[in-house]
């Protein structure tokens, strides 16, 4: 799903570094200016999103907890961070992955010293400080003697979600660590000074440990490590590299989505919403200074190019003679979905790419925040020639298609138009894509692609397009929903100055399947067993696919 340049990365990923704890403003904000804050969210939510009553029980539900968030709010006031607990729930209600908002406060490592990973339906030790080492591997079972299976359904009450594998993502990145959303989470333990985790060791057998709170950490995170040594994407989120001297296994690390040259490109088509001041950021990271050259243009075709990475990969592989290509979409949590497309045209060619798009459905919801962001084409010019006028607070459902009743006969017909209206608005690809030279170049016999809870947004979209080519799927289920909501507008409140994102549009690619829709189940899940017999290795889910597909590679 597009989500332009908006990333939800999950808290853990970049926190665990350090335990250092930082002082959070506390300085109370008036009820009066909180009111107002919390009638402009909800009319953000009622404006922008295309239907965020479904998951909450309704219109007259919405109002009711709306109108509940502004009762509560004490008289003295709140604190921005009390605040932005105090209205999570609202924003929850949606229901939906891509609605959220951001946490105004520091992050203060103090809670329970815990780094959390999702293996199955679970949560488990993923690293801890020395002095808990003990822990590593053993399932969390219940905490303070409230079960993980009810901790689940609180935190969907706190965050939005679009199936379990989300609310364990978020409860593994939020719900522990910090006592501020520990405390809320379990009321039980609030103002205690220590708290009772019950864990399961690999063997089986149970114990309670319990931890004193907060937690004195003496020494920083460790983890299990690994046998084996990604490429690096520090400079570019795409990279690929060869593994073993055989040459017959190349792993294809796509952390992100956000940083190629063909979706700045597309941005640009678009108006380029803040366009400049991410390409610079793209550009930096990639080389390590500030581009010297102001013209936008020319910033562009200097980044990373997906249709440049990839044509290499193809050449690479079919002299090689690749057997195997390994997919990692483990840590990618979105951004501009078409480098999907740009790899399923070199692997398998662009009738792969109708055949999958034909019956998607996407429905836009207008609003002044859509136009302001989304898009430079004034609604005149939308209206033109339209029998029916589209409204600024409406629906656009020239893409909708749902049944069988109301998919166009001419889906096919309809996707290859659409495929073509975005590959012009992408020159650096357009070049390739009209000459043909590279379409299908090369396909390995085994497309493998590495998946876990944090795959999501765009980088669910690539896992579900090479899945449908043919590509099997290793690991832990997506946190992202096929049948969702996405394709982001941003915002900020006026008083409290809490951030966050609303989806604008909703997107069907399962209009006959509401589970699948739900889940994209893995073809080979990657069981609690078999992480224990790797040692619970951080790249558990590559040596399971490696053991799949016949390559025993290790590289220290």
């Amino acid at each position: 799903m597009a989500k332009f340049f908006i990333q939800c990365a999950c808290v853990f990923t970049v926190i665990f570094n350090c335990w250092v704890i930082v002082a959070v403003d506390d300085d109370l904000i008036k009820r009066e200016k909180l009111f107002k804050d919390v009638n402009q969210l909800a009319h953000l939510i009622e404006s922008v999103h295309p239907d965020p009553y479904l998951s909450g029980g309704g219109k007259i539900a919405f109002h009711r907890l709306l109108q509940k968030t502004l009762r509560t709010i004490p008289a003295e006031g709140l604190t921005a961070q009390d605040f932005y607990h105090h209205i999570r729930p609202l924003v929850a209600s949606v229901g939906d992955a891509h609605t959220w908002i951001r946490d105004p406060g520091e992050f203060t490592p103090d809670g329970i010293p815990l780094y959390l990973g999702v293996v199955e339906e679970s949560l488990y030790v993923k690293g801890v400080s020395d002095e808990f080492k003990h822990l590593l591997g053993c399932l969390l079972l219940d905490v303070q003697g409230v079960a993980t299976k009810e901790l689940l359904v609180r935190q969907g009450k706190a965050m939005g979600a679009d199936n379990v594998y989300q609310k364990l993502r978020n409860l593994a990145g939020y719900g522990f660590f910090q006592r501020t959303y520990l405390d809320r989470l379990i009321p039980e333990i609030k103002g205690k000074g220590e708290v009772s985790v019950r864990f399961q060791k690999p063997g089986g057998a149970e114990f309670v440990y319990r931890f004193s709170l907060p937690v004195n950490l003496k020494s920083n995170l460790r983890t299990a490590g690994s046998k084996i040594t990604l490429p690096s994407t520090e400079k570019t989120s795409f990279v690929y590299e060869f593994l073993g001297e055989s040459k017959k296994t190349v792993l294809l690390v796509i952390d992100s989505m956000t940083d190629y040259r063909e979706a700045f490109e597309m941005w640009h088509s678009f108006g380029g919403y803040g366009l400049k001041e991410n390409a610079a950021n793209a550009y930096k990271k990639h080389f390590g200074t500030e581009p010297v050259d102001e013209d936008v243009i020319k910033i562009l075709s200097k980044l990373p190019s997906a249709t440049d990475v990839f044509k290499s990969l193809v050449e690479e592989m079919k002299k090689a003679g690749s057997n195997t290509l390994i997919i990692d979409l483990r840590k990618n949590d979105g951004g501009n979905s078409y480098m999907s497309n740009i790899l399923i045209y070199y692997l398998y060619g662009r009738k792969k790419i109708f055949e999958i798009s034909k019956n998607h459905s996407e429905i836009i919801k207008f609003s002044e925040y859509y136009f302001e962001q989304k898009t430079n084409i004034p609604l005149d010019e939308i209206n033109k020639d339209r029998l029916v006028k589209l409204t600024e607070n409406g629906y656009n459902f020239d893409k909708d298609w749902v049944s069988q009743e109301t998919r166009p006969k001419e889906a096919l017909k309809r996707a290859k138009i659409k495929f073509r209206e975005s590959v012009d608005r992408m020159p650096t690809f357009k070049k390739e894509y009209d000459s043909g030279l590279f379409e299908k170049y090369y396909t390995p016999k085994n497309v493998v692609i590495l998946s876990s809870q944090d795959t999501f947004s765009s980088g669910y979209t690539m896992m579900y397009y090479l899945n449908m080519a043919g590509a099997k799927i290793v690991g832990t289920p997506s946190s992202q929903a096929g049948n969702c909501y996405g394709d982001t507008t941003s915002f900020k409140l006026t008083h409290s100055k809490i951030n966050g994102i609303l989806s604008s549009k909703k997107f069907v690619i399962f209009p006959d399947d509401t589970e699948r829709g739900k889940v994209l189940p893995v073809d080979y899940p990657l069981t609690y067993d078999k992480l224990v017999s790797y040692d619970f290795d951080l790249n558990s889910e590559l040596l399971y696919a490696l053991e799949l597909f016949g390559e025993n590679i290790t590289r220290p």
